[in-house]
């Protein structure tokens, strides 16, 4: 992720959309499944694409009509650096998909990773569909008492939305009370340790994935400087 922010080039962030998909694939989950997940983001990222293309205009000209330049050589390049830049980031994001939350529970832990900052990282990822499945009924029952989503103007939606944010917030800490209390009848935190019973074995595939990634991270940050 990181390296898709910084990374001024449209080949590097090519190279590592591909990387990224490969790892999809090996984790089970094909192009079609991985593009119909991220549909809302691939719609943001035309978007995007074509208003840089529209508004940069550096560069030589591309495509002009009439007179009139359409397209530069620095829009096109602007455009597609934030259009790879957010699927590489959308995409890193959802390799997580492809493993069990116990995993990464567990790898977390074993790394020494204190317990709390663990829990809380795990907590948020298990929190956010169930809050995104809260803000879309919300969505629903004001489409139901007939606001018109798609032909309102952009500050009526704003308003719309900044609206929708409290309900979704309260629900958010009303779960977190419940949580707390839960954890409290576990006995959360009643010793200073914790045992495991689900450990995570390291293979020679995983060793020889760390060690590619590091290396290619470190060929990347070398590159750049």
């Amino acid at each position: 992720m990181l390296i898709a922010l910084s990374s001024g080039s449209l080949a590097k962030l090519a190279a590592l959309l591909a990387l990224e998909l490969a790892l999809l694939a090996l984790g089970g989950v094909s192009l079609k499944e991985a593009l119909v997940r991220v549909r809302l983001i691939l719609g943001l990222t035309f978007s995007l694409f074509i208003i840089q293309c529209l508004f940069i205009r550096s560069g030589a000209p591309v495509y002009s009509y009439e007179n009139i330049v359409l397209l530069t050589e620095g829009g096109l390049y602007s455009a597609g650096l934030v259009a790879l830049r957010l699927l590489t980031v959308t995409f890193s994001g959802l390799i997580l998909s492809t493993s069990d939350f116990r995993d990464f529970f567990a790898a977390l832990s074993q790394m020494h990773i204190p317990y709390d900052i663990v829990f809380t990282v795990m907590a948020a990822l298990k929190f956010l569909p169930i809050l995104q499945e809260e803000a879309g009924d919300i969505l629903n029952a004001a489409k139901m008492r007939g606001a018109c989503i798609d032909t309102m103007k952009p500050q009526d939606k704003l308003s719309l939305y900044a609206r929708l944010i409290v309900p979704v917030c309260a629900g958010a800490i009303r779960k977190v009370d419940a949580m707390h209390g839960a954890m409290t009848a576990r006995m959360y935190r009643a010793k200073p340790s914790r045992t495991r019973l689900y450990y995570i074995r390291m293979s020679l595939r995983d060793i020889s994935f760390m060690a590619a990634v590091v290396c290619l991270s470190i060929c990347a940050f070398l590159e750049g400087i």
